[in-house]
């Protein structure tokens, strides 16, 4: 049953049944209304003292454990050196990681489906290829974040079946020639008798398969990153499933709590520490990426309920604050 608190421990302010923080000085209440949890805390926050007088202190600077105090048992602890993702949100992390896969999957088919075919025009082009004289009928840039690409559009005629057709394509230049070429100017092409429609600018005539071949080695590293998380993924489920079918739930208590930064420091990470007390009586001690909402949420001192697999505590997670 949950101890009744009338004034707050640490400001004397008074306090309504719902706050779950003192609306002065901030302290966290959930740890002070848990009877298991309350002998462990002094009864005013800014005056408690541990035993033989020494004042009541933490160990990582510019804490908040003046708001929210952490239990005495629980004060020697250090941070996890691994923080891991939550288990709770093991299914979402699942479903997140096969799409990835997936997508990436048909990225890398698609590029390769492309380079195969720019490989087979190119060879047809070098080996089996025929001149022929095209009229350029428009120029045209588009711009885009690193600058322009310049194109030239042209017509040409070439025998289909004993009869002479005309034929129209588009193709990506250099500036060099881009900036020579003129409407109604001459340029010379080339084709596949096969197939017309197959066809290039002489002068500007290279393999541009390399372009899906980069890509394809880029599809590929993310298929097999995208593998790696779906199995990662898939065994968090599958601690999830044992958790709710044979954990048990005990009290354990937040007592850490920092943020991750990148290197220019425009991604944040919010994470935090907690621990319990396992059956055989030892201290386990996790660490877990958190929302900022949940970083806000879960002060240091803050007692929360932990699930656990007793033949693995090293398998916990978070249930809820107390």
């Amino acid at each position: 049953m949950a101890v009744s608190l009338a004034t707050c421990p640490r400001c004397g302010s008074r306090l309504e049944e719902k706050d779950t923080h003192c609306t002065i000085c901030g302290i966290a209440l959930s740890a002070y209304r848990d009877p298991v949890l309350r002998p462990f805390l002094a009864d005013n926050a800014e005056t408690a003292s541990l035993p033989f007088g020494e004042p009541l202190t933490h160990p990582y600077p510019g804490s908040i454990a003046e708001a929210a105090p952490v239990p005495f048992d629980y004060m020697h602890l250090t941070r996890p050196a691994r923080v891991e993702e939550p288990l709770n949100t093991a299914n979402t992390r699942l479903i997140i990681a096969s799409l990835i896969a997936v997508g990436s999957a048909v990225m890398l088919l698609f590029n390769l489906w492309m380079l195969l075919s720019e490989m087979r025009d190119y060879n047809r082009l070098m080996n089996e290829g025929v001149f022929a004289r095209a009229i350029i009928t428009r120029l045209d840039e588009e711009y885009y974040d690193e600058g322009k690409k310049y194109y030239i559009h042209y017509q040409f005629e070439a025998p289909v079946g004993g009869v002479s057709k005309q034929f129209q394509k588009k193709h990506r230049v250099s500036y060099g020639l881009y900036s020579w070429a003129r409407v109604g100017q001459p340029i010379e092409v080339v084709y596949w008798p096969g197939n017309p429609a197959v066809t290039g600018i002489k002068s500007e005539l290279r393999p541009a398969y390399i372009v899906y071949l980069i890509w394809s080695g880029i599809s590929g590293l993310i298929l097999v990153s995208g593998m790696v998380n779906v199995l990662v993924a898939g065994r968090s489920t599958d601690h999830l499933d044992e958790l709710h079918r044979n954990g048990q739930r005990i009290h354990g208590v937040v007592f850490d709590r920092w943020k991750q930064q990148d290197e220019d420091d425009e991604n944040t990470k919010y994470c935090i520490a907690y621990a319990f007390q396992s059956n055989d009586g030892k201290v386990m001690t996790r660490a877990n990426y958190v929302s900022y909402d949940d970083y806000a949420r879960y002060r240091e001192g803050t007692a929360v309920f932990v699930r656990y697999l007793p033949n693995n505590p090293r398998i916990s997670m978070i249930e809820k604050p107390v």
